[in-house]
């Protein structure tokens, strides 16, 4: 197995922390454990690899995996086979061609949105109360305007917003888990410029005043200098901001949502609004319009 190890060494700087240990796992999974034991022969390096093989292996996973986690794992091995092959450690990709469709359910959280309608309530009751001590509002508010993810939300940074030109610039995140400190994006992709509107521009600059007044009466120092702190210069958890908002959305009577829900309900609004898909895959940082148009046919077909 050394051109396995060749290639998930090879491909470990191209993956964040969280990123690469999906691959690697993926990878020790597919090779160790899945395709030759399901296969019943002995794989002993990727030459031996053919597409009917590795078919047969996406067509067994099928039955356990929901799409988007089976198209992530085909992803993953594509690109470790792709390298590989740009190196000349094999010739073929038993990748190319294969059809991969998961067969179980998605989970019913995963792609939950609110319809154009629904986010209108929301959004209203949202700014009904904006004060920095509940900055789980901001944070609600920014998600619905751009869709960023919640990692990238609280990774924002004052140099990153331009109040001139109305566009937030979103180049890290903010890792809760691991480092409890900035990390990289998702992927190149997830690096982007997007504009905002009048309205959440507005919103930034009161935060921005009201965070300079807190910070001149208290002495506290926002040493990040990130943008959705509260008034003790402290960021919140995703527990807590999903809290607020299903609160709130229980408030005006419509399906609760999580944060990651926020990145859909914007997707689905501006899909509804027939807005260029190419221009909303880039706004929500996907790699390619394949990745937009597969993780939002469903709401397509509703339009």
């Amino acid at each position: 197995m050394q051109e396995t190890m060749y290639i998930i060494n090879l491909t470990k700087p191209k993956f964040k922390i969280s990123g690469y240990y999906s691959f690697g796992q993926t990878i020790k999974f597919i090779i160790y454990s899945t395709i030759a034991p399901s296969l019943s022969v002995i794989i002993s390096d990727w030459k031996d690899l053919t597409r009917d093989m590795y078919q047969k292996f996406i067509n067994e996973l099928a039955p356990k995996y929901a799409n988007e986690t089976l198209r992530k794992r085909n992803l993953y091995i594509k690109h470790c086979i792709s390298v590989a092959r740009e190196d000349g450690v094999i010739s073929k990709s038993p990748t190319y061609k294969v059809t991969v469709k998961g067969e179980k359910k998605e989970k019913a959280e995963d792609l939950k949105h609110l319809n154009y309608g629904e986010l209108k309530l929301l959004v209203a009751e949202t700014k009904k109360n904006l004060k920095p001590r509940y900055i789980s509002r901001y944070i609600i508010l920014f998600g619905i305007s751009t869709g960023a993810r919640f990692s990238e939300i609280l990774g924002m940074t004052w140099d990153c917003v331009d109040f001139t030109n109305q566009t937030i610039t979103i180049n890290k995140t903010w890792d809760l888990k691991n480092k409890n400190d900035f990390s990289d994006t998702k992927n190149y992709a997830s690096m982007r410029t997007i504009t905002i509107d009048k309205d959440m521009c507005d919103i930034l600059k009161d935060l921005l005043n009201d965070q300079d007044k807190v910070i001149k009466q208290t002495g506290l120092k926002n040493k990040k200098n990130l943008v959705f702190v509260n008034n003790k210069m402290k960021l919140v958890s995703n527990n807590a901001a999903n809290k607020t908002l299903k609160a709130l959305c229980r408030v005006v009577g419509v399906t609760e949502i999580t944060c990651h829900g926020l990145h859909h309900t914007h997707a689905s609004t501006f899909l509804f609004k027939k807005v260029n898909i190419k221009y909303v895959s880039r706004r929500l940082g996907h790699n390619d319009i394949v990745t937009t148009l597969q993780t939002y046919s469903h709401i397509m077909d509703e339009l």
